[in-house]
């Protein structure tokens, strides 16, 4: 599995064309060097390549949660695994 991230932590963004900005500077990072060969590696073609972006408000928290509805390291589908760490979950 490939995972890509951009500093989830960016803030103050002015306007709609600054978080526009941000989200085509994630779609444009699966074309990093890095990304690029990381599929070339694992054998993942560059076609097969999808990316969501999510954005979302970031609020001061004490923690951060994460519930998957998919088991993340057995992929079983009636197993749900919660994560919770301390701060805003960069950790």
């Amino acid at each position: 599995r490939l995972v890509a991230r951009l500093d989830p932590l960016q803030t103050g963004w002015a306007d709609a064309e600054a978080c526009f900005a941000a989200v085509r500077a994630v779609w444009a990072s699966k074309w990093s060097d890095r990304a690029y060969f990381s599929r070339r590696a694992n054998g993942v073609p560059h076609a097969a390549l999808y990316m969501g972006v999510l954005v979302q408000q970031v609020v001061d928290a004490e923690y951060a949660f994460v519930l998957h509805t998919r088991n993340p390291v057995t992929g079983a589908a009636d197993e749900m695994m919660g994560e919770v760490v301390g701060g805003l979950g960069e950790a």
